[in-house]
């Protein structure tokens, strides 16, 4: 049985964890968390340390892989790097909900989550570290650049293009063929029938850009 820890301790790693233990033979050996004290207890699980004691831990508790459960796009690739560097033989989970629907034709990367409900279309690639929450749909042949997201509900056509680390929000849609630029957010509720460029905030029916946003400014 694999021994996995989870990084993170959010609420959206609730979700990963009740994933995980729905889809995997998998043992959680506790939780790694940058901003809690070790003991404290997470979804019924320690935190172990921070995460840059993540190698001296797996000595500890014989872990070999671990998800990391980080909602914000920035944060989470900035763990999955720093996760890399420290230990660059451990393995970077994927985590497939049993309630979600893969097309065989799908290509996952390293860490990517897919949600409860969600469904991913055939000829899809879904870059390292991407997140397709609860109830997404992803039709076929579109491209999801590493550590981007769709939150739940979001429904993108067919080819459609989310750069590196852009997020869409809650029950957004993006009509067939649009691209969503790198670092770019799409707020919730908004229908996207043209292209958004990098770098922005955009909302609205339809979706049109607000302002600019800095990579790391937080969304969530």
């Amino acid at each position: 049985m694999l021994k996995v820890v989870v990084v993170g301790s959010s609420g959206h790693a609730g979700v990963v964890i009740d994933a995980m233990l729905r889809s995997s033979a998998v043992q959680i050996a506790g939780l790694l968390d940058d901003f809690l004290p070790p003991g404290t207890c997470r979804h019924d699980y320690p935190v172990l340390g921070p995460v840059d004691q993540i190698a001296e831990l797996a000595q500890t508790h014989s872990y070999s892989a671990c998800a990391v459960a980080v909602g914000d796009n920035w944060r989470r690739r900035e763990l999955s790097l720093r996760i890399s560097a420290l230990m660059p033989d451990m393995e970077l989970m994927r985590v497939l909900h049993p309630a979600s629907c893969v097309a065989r034709s799908a290509r996952l990367g390293a860490g990517v989550f897919v949600a409860a409900g969600a469904v991913v279309g055939p000829n899809s690639n879904i870059g390292a570290g991407c997140l397709v929450n609860t109830g997404a749909t992803v039709d076929h042949d579109c491209r999801l650049d590493a550590f981007s997201s769709v939150a739940p509900g979001v429904h993108l056509g067919g080819y459609v293009h989310l750069e590196e680390m852009s997020a869409i929000g809650i029950g957004a849609v993006v009509s067939h063929g649009v691209a969503v630029g790198r670092h770019t957010v799409v707020g919730a509720g908004a229908v996207v029938v043209s292209d958004i460029p990098g770098e922005v905030v955009a909302y609205g029916v339809p979706a049109r850009t607000i302002r600019s946003r800095k990579p790391d400014e937080p969304y969530l």
